[in-house]
């Protein structure tokens, strides 16, 4: 209707000052576009070009066919057709017979290879090595690396031409793929609802910059992030601030303690105005994402945020020029966007669109999809990925509309695309890649899919080699070259990186036919020499590992007299508690990074109550009942004693007590709180009361029983505790060690008592292989603990879960009866952990024999101990 409008007007919009248009017309015209192109040819000149040869190939030309029927439908008398002569070239007798099943074969032409890889990143690495041997060979000629689509050959480009120094210009990418722009968006994205770890994200990002938002420095940021970790921080803005006051009185209190004015948030120890400090930096990263929900807003967060001089110190200049080119494209595509507020989906959907301009580099290869080269000419052409479903592509079924949906409204008049017309597509697509070589034409198909499988050729290049005679004429004159899997050392002339030089070079050291000439290793000893001498000792280390002989340094034993000094020093003299050394026995790496490291993992805020803060909590109240029906009865006293009524009035007021503390100062949600207090209060009654009738006779003795340790409050811990530790004789030597027995009980056994150990557990219970293989130590440690302390007989222990009635026993029930057998359990387990003490000061670090990484193991994202290889199995003769 507009051009309607506009018909007898002197000028058509929009083409002021233009003499002829011309257009490619390659894909379809819709019947809009013809009639504007018909109006525009009244004023000016217009020349439409189209792909189409008249012969015999009526498939392959279907779309261009139908597409000149409308031209000419459309402009009628205005329209002349023009042929142009076909274009020449080495190959020109194999494209007039691609497709034409009828055409006898021709001779192979000079200069075209097929090549077979199993994946894409053999097929890309096997064509740049060819590229730089062209670049050497004919510098003049032009290059172009096509693909139906670069999606999946893009990322292996760019590395792998990059590795072999070959210029290649970079592609734009979206707005929303930069890291500087994912760190704006994230900021933006943080309203409404606060997330934890959205907020942490934008605190520990490299962009951050808290000296844009007031007077604030790393240890204020390190500050906020605990206060998030340690304050058990889910959302909402408000929850941030009342887990500084709750932090901030957990302080107050600790201070009446201790009389110290800073306190400890993890790792840190800060002072009150630090934490006030924290509290105000997210205040202001709070107020100014709440500007961003517009256009306007989200430019001024850009300027307050000071990501212009963020970017300047991203690193290498690449990076900064990167950023600073977002930004600047950033800025324009606000310009344009409404300025009216609106949700961030859609803001982030627009930019998403919005491409970032590719730095200015020089370029001596062309790197195209096969529709953007489809009017170009190169002298040398390699086509990527002819396997099956890359080229042609696989087209799915619409959701709406079926294929025999389309065939069927065809039949009645309907102008619909089938299936055919589609792969007709894919046919003329195929025609112009391969028509755009001069010289030479390389074409390369992956054998096997991502999942492993057999991939076959696309039936468009078996098309194509039939128009030779066939694959089989490739391998006979050697222009068909399979390139195996894995790692493998290129020929001499083909060599373009300096893995592919310095893996010749060492191969070469093994077997004189992969460097004949010692070329290659020649070059290494010149030009990376450290990068040799690095490789050639890792094989001699690697070789003498497989050698017999004794235990050296190549097998973990440490010789040096200085080390080994050292090491006796910190192990001779160390003083283990049960706990690490049930950590080593469980993973030898997580005892590594948290004891002799020093590691910690980090709080993660979670919604439920922490399983650290019910652990302590149960172990208080259990603390609290016991010495208080101790004291009651006057001394040790048995649960049967004591009337149902006297026992649930000690334990409502041990949970009173024990909560307390907990509610005022450690709790991040109150109600959350009061209702697992509850639940944990019944389940303790539950579980006492049925102790009470199944075990009435068994003499409760001590709880919380310390030794070798010194505890900040005191009266926490059994008045029978001391500050000696327990030395404990095994076959290969004395171990110290210090803990803290929670409960010792006194059990018939035999002609005379003897005593249990008890452990409450709140978690998941240790199984009973894990104690006999050594994996789980507590029970072992503790019972040889109580015997050489009190010098009576101890007859096993029991990990006891205080909050369903569940135990593990150490020995097992059905050999309690055998001390000789519990005895000899002990002390096979007893002599791993000296073997262990012995090992580590004499600079073996063997480990135990059979080690398990718990799937909840805080350090799996660093530990070599992989949950999912759940056992590992050590060499018993040499260290590890």
């Amino acid at each position: 209707q507009v051009l309607a409008d506009v018909e007898d007007s002197a000028e058509l919009p929009g083409l002021a000052g233009m003499k002829a248009v011309v257009v490619d017309g390659f894909t379809d015209f819709t019947p809009t576009q013809l009639a504007i192109l018909h109006r525009i040819c009244r004023r000016l000149g217009v020349l439409i070009t189209l792909p189409y040869q008249d012969d015999t190939r009526r498939r392959m030309w279907h779309w261009t066919d139908r597409t000149r029927q409308r031209i000419e439908e459309t402009f009628q008398q205005d329209v002349e057709c023009i042929t142009l002569p076909g274009r020449e070239g080495r190959f020109r007798e194999v494209w007039d017979r691609l497709f034409d099943f009828e055409a006898s074969p021709t001779a192979l032409p000079a200069g075209w290879k097929l090549l077979s890889a199993p994946d894409a990143a053999a097929e890309v690495a096997a064509v740049a090595r060819r590229i730089k041997r062209l670049l050497i060979d004919d510098g003049d000629g032009r290059i172009a690396v096509l693909a139906r689509s670069l999606d999946t050959y893009r990322p292996h480009i760019e590395r792998l031409f990059a590795a072999s120094d070959i210029p290649l210009a970079a592609a734009p990418k979206p707005l929303t793929d930069v890291p500087i722009l994912q760190f704006l968006l994230d900021v933006a994205a943080l309203q409404p609802d606060w997330p934890c770890r959205a907020v942490l994200r934008v605190l520990g990002n490299s962009y951050f910059r808290p000296q844009a938002l007031g007077a604030f420095g790393p240890r204020e940021v390190a500050a906020a992030q605990m206060l998030i970790r340690e304050g058990n921080v889910i959302g909402g803005r408000e929850a941030y601030a009342q887990a500084a006051e709750r932090l901030a009185r957990r302080a107050a209190s600790r201070r009446l303690e201790d009389d110290e004015e800073d306190f400890t948030l993890g790792p840190l120890r800060i002072d009150p105005p630090q934490l006030d400090a924290a509290v105000r930096l997210l205040e202001a990263l709070f107020n100014l994402a709440e500007t961003a929900g517009t256009p306007v807003g989200l430019q001024g967060l850009i300027d307050a945020m000071e990501l212009s001089q963020a970017a300047c110190h991203a690193g290498s200049t690449a990076c900064i020029a990167r950023d600073l080119r977002a930004l600047e494209q950033l800025t324009t595509a606000l310009r344009e966007l409404p300025q009216e507020a609106a949700a961030l989906e859609p803001l982030r959907r627009a930019l998403d669109s919005v491409m970032c301009p590719a730095e200015r580099s020089e370029s001596l290869v062309d790197v195209l999809d096969v529709l953007d080269a489809r009017t170009m000419r190169y002298d040398h052409v390699f086509l990527l990925g002819l396997s099956e479903g890359l080229f042609p592509q696989m087209f799915a079924e619409s959701a709406l509309i079926s294929e025999a949906n389309r065939q069927a409204w065809r039949q009645r008049g309907a102008m619909l695309d089938i299936r055919g017309d589609l792969t007709a597509r894919e046919m003329l697509l195929f025609y112009l890649a391969v028509s755009r070589a001069d010289k030479t034409l390389t074409v390369s198909f992956q054998a096997c899919q991502n999942t492993g499988r057999f991939a076959a050729p696309s039936s468009f290049l078996l098309n194509l080699a039939d128009t030779v005679g066939g694959g089989t004429v490739f391998q006979a004159d050697g222009n068909f070259e399979t390139i195996p899997p894995g790692p493998f050392i290129p020929p001499a002339n083909q060599i373009a990186t300096v893995p592919d030089a310095l893996n010749a070079a060492l191969g070469g050291l093994f077997n004189p036919q992969v460097d004949p000439c010692g070329e290659a290793t020649a070059w290494a000893v010149t030009c990376v020499p450290e990068t040799l001498r690095r490789s050639v000792a890792g094989l001699v280390a690697r070789n003498r590992r497989y050698v017999r002989g004794a235990c050296d340094s190549f097998d973990g034993r440490i010789s040096d007299p200085h080390l080994l000094e050292t090491l006796a020093s910190r192990f001779g003299s160390a003083v283990f508690s049960a706990h690490q050394l049930n950590t080593y026995g469980q993973c030898p790496w997580q005892f590594f990074a948290r004891y002799v490291l020093h590691l910690e993992p980090l709080t993660e805020p979670q919604r439920h109550l922490e399983p650290v803060t019910r652990g302590q909590f149960v172990h208080n109240v259990l603390f609290l009942l016991m010495s208080r029906l101790r004291d009651h009865k006057g001394g040790p006293f048995c649960l049967g004693d004591c009337t149902e009524e006297e026992l649930c009035e000690a334990l409502a007021q041990a949970v009173e007590t024990a909560g307390g503390n907990y509610t005022t100062t450690r709790v991040a949600y109150p109600m959350l709180w009061e209702i697992q207090t509850q639940q944990m209060h019944a389940d303790l009654r539950r579980v006492l009361l049925r102790q009470r009738q199944n075990n009435p006779q068994v003499r409760h003795l001590y709880f919380e029983l310390d030794f070798g340790t010194e505890r900040e409050n005191s009266q926490a811990c059994d008045p029978a505790s001391r500050h000696q530790t327990v030395d404990i004789q095994t076959p290969a030597g004395t171990v110290r060690l210090c803990g803290r027995i929670d409960r010792v009980d006194e059990v018939a056994a035999g002609s005379e008592p003897a005593l249990r150990v008890v452990d409450y557990k709140t978690g998941q219970l240790p199984n009973q292989k894990d104690i006999e293989a050594g994996r789980s130590l507590q029970l072992p440690l503790y019972t040889e603990v109580v015997e050489q302390w009190f010098h009576r007989r101890c007859v096993g222990g029991v990990f006891e879960q205080v909050l369903n009635g569940k135990d593990v026993c150490f020995p097992p029930r059905t050999a309690r009866g055998d001390d000789r057998d519990f005895a000899q359990r002990r002390t096979d387990i007893l002599r791993r952990i000296g073997q262990c003490i012995e090992g580590m000061v004499g600079g073996r670090f063997d480990a135990l024999p059979t080690h398990k990484c718990p799937g909840y193991c805080p350090y799996r994202r660093i530990c070599h101990y992989s949950p999912a290889r759940s056992q590992i199995k050590l060499p018993e003769e040499s260290a590890s």
